[in-house]
């Protein structure tokens, strides 16, 4: 996820600028303990890759009731479909 959250392409659309290896690897951190810092909330993170080449695509998040997935390999993928389940 270090080269899809760093591709300069991806804050052309979304603003900021892209995190450093530290910044991520701190945010890596604090997610993949899997629980909020009291214990309270479970979380759950995934990487999106590409079934075929293993190339990461984007994440998905689970906290409480609500599943996000988001796509970030900005325009690489874009006009493509990409699904889950068995193919």
């Amino acid at each position: 996820m270090v080269v899809v959250l760093a591709d300069p392409q991806l804050y052309r659309h979304t603003g900021g600028k892209p995190p450093t290896r530290d910044e991520l690897t701190a945010r890596y951190q604090r997610q993949t303990l899997g629980h909020s810092p009291d214990g309270m909330e479970r979380w759950f993170n995934w990487v999106i890759a590409d079934r075929l080449t293993g190339t990461p695509m984007g994440f998905a998040a689970k906290l409480g009731l609500t599943l996000t997935a988001t796509l970030v390999d900005g325009e690489r993928r874009w006009r493509r479909t990409v699904r889950s389940g068995p193919h």
